[in-house]
């Protein structure tokens, strides 16, 4: 058989003793190590008499590529996804149940992470919890349905009044199983005793009574104070109980309520007793009397306290070495008996170790080189490197493994640091694989690093410059990826970015001209502004990444990066507002031009209306309000061939008004849209919840509908019309080809068309001029343009705040020594803070630009930039944009 597989099998043995489960037990036959038989135990939803089911596990050559065969032995189950003696179940899809798609769809199916204790845990649930759903059993084609169905979905029987199905289970009589199994016991394998698994919910066997003066958890006296090698221990006041929902105790023993805080299940960790929470005893001096006044001093607790004391002063190794052979809720248990052992308990090596177990071998960093995969695609300046942070093991990539836990493709594998013993191991395979991520990568001209960078390193290790490339890519690609929500933003992933900046700052420490040259390429974006430009620094979200290793700090770059940053924005605005140009303070606000004399009103226009007597009524200066019957137009002066906008704000649109606005050219209809030199944007209350655009007598669907209150711009430039409702572009409407523009140097007019009453003021702008925007709504606009940018800074400098050396100090060794002591991975305030600020730069991101710009500045380190600053700055970006031309599709354009 295939060795890969029997290396497997052997260390899901050890698993399956090592952590037992309640409920389930495992074991190979002793002649065949590919045929196991297990036991699941469980009450069926119904209810009854507990189930217990005798499956054999068959094992292939392809383990665990392929998933086990599952098959019931010695019973008849009567269930919609058992078939005779075989179980179809997702989890075990990629066998012979699987369709090609099937077993190459991602996050779905069988998956090599899968364990033989998950695979018994999960049918476990999938017979005795079940997901709700209930089922009815067609007599004709014998396909089991959805009792929601009232007919079969294979040959379309009805259902009738047939009852649903539940999970029935009948034993063959005299059953004995070839691994002596029987039905009603002996069992085998035979299950766990519950005071061996973490999840068992209550012991067979309760304790009689415990040491009532004394806290369970921590052994120390009710009234005793922590002190000397106790200190550290959870303080003796005040005192608590468990109970139950109702607030009836549920076991006699005391705790301090520090100590039941801090309890990790809801079982009472001495007589396993379930509780629903804890409760703080309201007259605790009265409890404490009333406890010295009947119990006689109990030497067995003083002696307890001496042992205590005698076991603080173990060095930290040997107690770890201890703990590794207990279960976790055992390490719990102790920890909170000897207070100066809870370091060692939450070492890395019992909470961490499982994160870079390899996921296929099951095999850890003693016994492997441990690192992830990474999918390089496409070439040049669009390559990507996408990293997944599921644990692979050299045997496993060497092997062939080319996929991640759930199915994603991988191409390339890259070694992780863990601790220095594994980096040793790992050291010249580190080199080999930057040098084949750094080919899949851009460089040189093409690179989004500083040329400065390649500059410097330059004759040294090819590995240095290989680790500048590739890093700042993957860390790049993830923290966009999870920002954007083309990933999901789980803590796994976060605490990822961390893992990689450690093996980053690992390749600083073995080759510190990386280091020289990021600092270098920071130093020249400080000096000048020439070292700011695309040219000097290709991507501004770059220099981000290599503040995680320089001795460069944000607070050094932050207002040049800001100042560039805002110039680089510029080229997103004006695609999308040509017309935008910040204001400076001093600079008075021009006031909207007035409507000029030439625009005319026209009424008593059918249209598909019947006419009344009534006309147009002029309400104020640019408020009109239109016929009640018929269509009014308001028709203004030819605007040229250039570049121009008009307004329109809805005062009133009544039950069935309608109201069209745009542009016509020469003899263009005034209904704004029925003939083919008229484009306009329509919307009434009885076209349903949707916006159209009008052109040639043609409708088609085209943004929200307008309603009342809202402002519509109608802009018409370089031979394309578009629309903005309430300042947010709607997009191209329509491409005026050059037969339709106008024949003269007249140009187009702007047109509004109102039915039955409806009331519009307008808002015009005098030819030639620039569309105008208020302060407000330029940091909007600046804003809008650019949300997912400013989101991923935030972000960024959040994180820097937490890795990067404090006080000034360029000294990387704490950061180093905290990741050092969990495998490389962060303090879990670490990554809970970071996985807290995902969540906040999400809201921020989706605010307006006037609220948004605040929280953004304070984020970034700006807490004292005002309104005007802002002001100022946005125009200083606006004007290096325009000097340096920055703009979208030149060669060289990067964020």
């Amino acid at each position: 058989m295939s060795t890969a597989a029997t290396r497997r099998l052997h260390r899901e043995l050890q698993l399956v003793q090592r952590e037992p489960s309640w409920g389930v037990s495992a074991a190979p036959l002793s002649e065949d190590l590919y045929t196991w038989h297990c036991n699941v135990a469980g009450q069926p939803p119904a209810g009854g008499a507990p189930v217990i089911l005798h499956l054999e596990l068959t094992f292939s050559a392809e383990y665990p590529v392929r998933p086990p065969r599952v098959e019931v032995l010695g019973s008849t189950v009567t269930h919609p996804n058992v078939f005779s003696t075989f179980i179809c179940l997702d989890m075990l899809e990629g066998g012979e149940w699987a369709s090609d798609e099937e077993k190459r769809r991602p996050y779905m199916g069988w998956s090599s992470a899968y364990s033989i204790l998950a695979i018994l845990r999960q049918l476990q649930t999938f017979f005795f919890e079940g997901d709700g759903t209930q089922w009815w059993k067609c007599q004709l084609c014998t396909l089991h349905n959805p009792m929601k169905n009232k007919r079969c979905e294979a040959c379309d029987t009805t259902r009738g009044a047939r009852d649903a199905i539940g999970i029935n289970v009948e034993h063959t009589p005299h059953f004995q199983c070839r691994c002596g199994h029987q039905p009603c016991g002996p069992h085998w394998p035979p299950f766990p005793q519950s005071v061996e698994c973490d999840d068992a919910p209550v012991a067979n066997v309760l304790p009689e009574a415990c040491l009532e003066n004394s806290c369970v958890i921590c052994l120390g006296h009710l009234d005793d104070d922590a002190r000397g090698a106790l200190k550290g221990a959870p303080a003796a006041r005040p005192l608590a109980q468990l109970v139950d929902r109702e607030g009836q105790l549920t076991c006699k023993h005391f705790f301090h309520l520090p100590c039941a805080q801090q309890l990790k299940s809801n079982f009472c960790p001495l007589c396993r007793s379930p509780f629903a929470r804890v409760a703080a005893l309201p007259d605790q001096q009265t409890v404490r009397r009333a406890a010295k006044s009947e119990l006689s001093p109990e030497p067995l607790c003083q002696k307890a306290l001496e042992q205590m004391a005698r076991f603080a002063g173990w060095p930290l190794g040997i107690v770890i070495q201890l703990m590794s052979f207990l279960r976790r809720h055992e390490r719990v248990c102790l920890s909170f008996a000897v207070p100066a052992w809870q370091e060692a308990a939450a070492a890395p090596l019992f909470w961490e170790a499982q994160e870079v177990q390899c996921f296929h071998e099951k095999t850890g960093p003693n016994e492997d080189v441990i690192g992830i995969g990474v999918l390089a695609q496409g070439r040049g300046r669009l390559a990507t490197l996408t990293a997944h942070f599921d644990a692979i093991s050299r045997t496993a990539w060497q092997g062939g493994l080319r996929k991640a836990a759930w199915k994603e493709p991988l191409s390339h594998w890259l070694p992780l640091f863990i601790h220095e013993q594994h980096s040793r191991a790992a050291a010249e395979l580190l080199s080999e694989c930057l040098r084949s991520l750094a080919d899949s990568c851009s460089q040189e001209q093409d690179s989004h690093i500083p040329p400065l960078v390649f500059q410097t390193l330059e004759g040294r290790a090819p590995a240095a410059v290989d680790a500048i490339v590739a890093f700042p890519e993957m860390m790049h690609q993830l923290m966009k990826q999870v920002l954007y929500g083309d990933r999901h933003a789980s803590l796994k992933l976060l605490k990822g970015y961390f893992v990689m900046h450690r093996l980053f700052l690992h390749c600083c420490d073995q080759w510190p001209e990386i280091r020289v040259a990021a600092d270098l390429a920071l130093q020249q974006f400080l000096r000048s502004e020439e070292g700011r430009t695309k040219q000097s620094t290709p991507w501004l979200a770059y220099i981000l990444q290599l503040l995680t290793i320089s001795n460069v700090g944000w607070d050094d770059v932050k207002k040049p990066f800001l100042e560039e940053a805002l110039a680089r924005e510029v080229q997103f605005i004006l695609p999308r507002y040509p017309k935008y140009c910040p204001t400076l303070p001093e600079e008075e606000t021009q006031a909207a031009p007035e409507l000029p004399s030439e625009w005319t009103i026209t009424d008593q226009i059918p249209g598909s209306d019947q006419l009344s007597a009534s006309r147009a009524t002029e309400l104020s200066r640019h408020s009109i309000r239109g016929a009640e019957r018929g269509w009014t137009c308001i028709s203004g002066v030819a605007r040229g061939t250039g570049s121009s906008a008009f307004s329109v704000q809805i005062r009133s649109m009544p039950a069935d008004s309608a109201i069209r606005i745009g542009w016509v050219s020469g003899e263009g209809d005034l209904l704004v849209g029925q003939s083919s030199e008229a484009w306009g944007y329509h919307a009434s209350r009885s076209y349903g919840h949707f916006g159209w655009k009008a052109h040639g007598g043609r409708w088609t669907r085209y943004g929200p509908p307008f309603e009342e209150g809202d402002t519509i711009t109608a802009v018409v430039q370089e031979g394309e019309i578009s629309f903005m409702r309430n300042g947010q572009p709607l997009g191209v409407a329509f491409k005026v080809h050059s037969h339709q523009l106008p024949k003269d140097a007249s140009g187009f007019r702007p047109a509004v068309a109102v039915r039955r009453a409806a009331e519009v003021h307008l808002i015009a702008e005098a030819p030639e001029m620039q569309l105008s925007f208020s302060p407000e709504e330029q940091r909007d606009v600046a804003w809008d343009a650019n949300r997912r940018g400013n989101t991923l800074i935030m972000f960024q400098v959040f994180f820097l705040s937490l890795v990067r050396p404090k006080g000034g100090m360029q000294d990387w060794s704490a950061l180093k020594e905290e990741y050092d002591k969990r495998y490389g991975f962060p303090a879990p305030e670490m990554s809970a803070a970071l996985f807290e600020m995902f969540s906040e730069v999400h809201q921020i991101r989706e605010l307006p630009g006037h609220v948004a710009w605040r929280k953004f500045l304070d984020l970034i380190g700006f807490p004292d930039l005002g309104t005007e600053e802002l002001q100022v700055l946005l125009r200083q970006g606006y004007e290096r944009a325009k000097t340096m031309g920055y703009k979208q599709g030149g060669r060289r354009d990067h964020a």
